[in-house]
């Protein structure tokens, strides 16, 4: 299920063969397929030292929680009506 979160978030996933079964990837240039310790030791490695978000990440706070909702709410019945 975490992959599945992970893909949903647009994140880099690191997985084993197992864990794609079943699966439609949309995204595959975010998907490392591991096959043993060694490789999945390299794929942590790598992910470590090159990691650069899209954008800053933060916690978002219940007040601009509450905007960002209420302006996708009005952008929405602004579309109905």
């Amino acid at each position: 299920m975490k992959m599945l979160a992970y893909q949903a978030a647009d994140l880099h996933n690191i997985v084993s063969p197992h864990s794609l079964l079943g699966l439609d990837i949309r995204n595959p240039r975010k998907i490392h397929v591991v096959r043993n310790y060694e490789e999945y030791a390299k794929a942590i490695e790598e992910a470590t030292q090159n990691y650069k978000p899209d954008q800053d990440r933060r916690p978002l706070t219940s007040e601009e929680r509450d905007k960002m909702l209420e302006a996708q709410v009005d952008k929405l019945l602004s579309r109905l009506t």
